[in-house]
């Protein structure tokens, strides 16, 4: 789960953000945080598909954030927009860019929980999860958040985009889990990586966005670099 929060006050941001990460904890469901202090910071590092919520101030450094928001549409047709602001008057206005919600300030953390459950009514339509035990806890991981998984020393390792996640699952549960979706590949011995995270392939492993280096199996590498080139071949077409 990905949530931008687009705030110049510190104190409004410090409260939006405390009540975000009381509702997952709450829900024990994965979520990574992004904070924007004006219009530059976030739109440097918005593209689409990136996040899943975004909360936004009207009146952001001085600019109209219905503005903004009309810039989100153009590029991302599916992420939920939630104004977060003291004033009434672009009520009306919020429906042109189809924002999810008006949450007028001052609110309470139950105004924010109500939101936030009616938010994620519509999300299981958008954004996919697996459900995994960690320390006697289960916990929901967003499948766009995985990196790869891997198993060490009698763990399940999740690599996250924002930590790892343990878990005592055995490999072939989590196969069995991750089977319907097509962005996963097992390219090494208990080691499965999400091929959306891919930023490039060499003669003997992957390279992931975050850096790290997957092998890929000697035994199977024609096999595995072809299932490989035709996911992204089905992506580039939008056949995925």
């Amino acid at each position: 789960m990905n949530i931008a929060v687009v705030e110049d006050m510190k104190n409004d941001f410090d409260i939006i953000s405390n009540f975000i990460d009381k509702y997952y904890k709450k829900k024990h469901i994965s979520y990574n945080l992004h904070g924007f202090k004006c219009e530059k910071e976030f739109c440097d590092e918005f593209e689409k598909d990136k996040f899943d919520i975004i909360f936004l101030d009207i009146y952001i450094d001085n600019l109209n954030g219905m503005e903004l928001a009309r810039n989100i549409r153009k590029k991302d047709e599916k992420c939920l927009i939630i104004f977060s602001t003291v004033s009434k008057e672009f009520a009306i206005e919020s429906y042109e860019v189809r924002a999810f919600y008006y949450l007028l300030k001052p609110y309470s953390y139950e105004q924010f929980m109500e939101v936030m459950n009616l938010a994620h009514k519509v999300l299981p339509n958008q954004v996919k999860y697996i459900e995994v035990k960690e320390a006697r806890i289960n916990i929901k991981v967003c499948l766009d958040d995985i990196i790869y998984i891997d198993y060490y020393n009698h763990y399940i390792q999740i690599h996250t985009n924002y930590r790892m996640i343990k878990s005592y699952m055995k490999f072939k549960e989590i196969m069995e889990l991750l089977e319907p979706y097509k962005q996963f590949l097992y390219c090494y011995r208990n080691c499965m990586i999400n091929m959306s995270k891919v930023s490039g392939i060499r003669e003997k492993d992957f390279v992931m966005k975050n850096g790290e280096i997957i092998p890929i199996s000697k035994k199977h590498c024609g096999e595995i670099k072809q299932y490989f080139a035709d996911y992204i071949f089905d992506k580039m077409r939008g056949a995925l």
